[in-house]
């Protein structure tokens, strides 16, 4: 780390902890920046009534566990009780247990943001996601397969039950 991110990080730790508390509003923050935000944070929250993704959560899922709303892609990048918890969308009281957990209890915290890291590297890395999204490409490529059926002549034949 160089010298002008230490100092942003020691700024940033001193700010948080000493001028607000434990909760720090960042406001815009630019991308190179992002790792330093999540590095410093005990969790990430992701409340989301309608998500297409969830870009934070696997962004700060690289050693941060994350609290998040059961709706669209957090549904793929949260593993429930793996990488993170997820609560019911809208469900204040469920997000605030949620977080309440994880802060209460470092090991599984840890734990929980040392899986995510791990799926994150396995599973959201730029070259996985090109593997997938060509495979995804060549199956489309490929002429349908024939489903065909065949039906033993004694059946085809048969007379219907009852008959």
């Amino acid at each position: 780390m160089g010298a002008n991110r230490r100092k942003k990080r020691q700024y940033l730790h001193g700010f948080g902890r000493a001028a607000l508390g434990p909760r720090v509003a960042a406001g815009v923050v630019a991308n190179h920046d992002l790792p330093l935000y999540y590095a410093l944070a005990d969790v990430l929250v992701a409340p989301s009534l309608l998500e297409a993704f969830g870009l934070p959560a696997v962004e700060a899922a690289a050693g941060v566990p994350v609290v998040a709303s059961a709706t669209g892609g957090l549904l793929d990048t949260v593993v429930p009780g793996q990488t993170g918890l997820l609560v019911p969308p809208g469900d204040a009281a469920a997000l605030a247990r949620a977080i309440e957990d994880i802060v209460a209890d470092r090991g599984r915290a840890f734990a929980l943001g040392r899986a995510g890291r791990e799926r994150v590297v396995s599973r959201f890395t730029w070259d996985g996601i090109a593997d997938t999204l060509a495979g995804y490409y060549e199956s489309l490529l490929e002429p349908p397969k024939a489903s065909r059926v065949e039906i033993p002549v004694s059946l085809a034949t048969a007379a219907p039950a009852g008959s």
